[in-house]
């Protein structure tokens, strides 16, 4: 199992417009033949220091297969966290209003950090 974190997202808005609408986690499966399975936790960070659990999703993975999900990220600091069983790699990007990437938001596979 491996335990993941995007790491806290500053999304405060520039000119009252946040960088990031949405944020797209894109979740493969590389095995050939075995399952996977993915956890998603999505945390909103309210004022300096509260933080609110707002995604919670478990589900399975085919083998051999990709799935994106796509989740809002309208606050001002947010923060992913993944545990995952099997040969799985995430990526994640920050979409603006029109669904343009952020490149500022992105957060590739090996980008991705271990919680301890």
């Amino acid at each position: 199992m491996a335990f993941l974190t995007t790491g806290l997202i500053d999304n405060t808005p520039v000119l009252g417009v946040r960088p990031s609408a949405t944020f797209q986690i894109r979740i493969s499966n590389d095995d050939l033949v075995i399952p996977g399975t993915v956890e998603i936790t999505g945390i909103r960070l309210i004022g300096d220091t509260l933080r609110d659990t707002y995604v919670l999703e478990l589900f399975a993975i085919p083998a051999n297969t990709a799935v994106v999900r796509n989740y809002t990220a309208d606050f001002d600091a947010f923060e992913f966290q993944f545990i995952t069983a099997g040969t799985i790699e995430i990526s994640a990007w920050g979409k603006d209003a029109a669904g343009n990437l952020v490149a500022a938001q992105r957060v590739l596979a090996e980008e991705l950090n271990p919680i301890v």
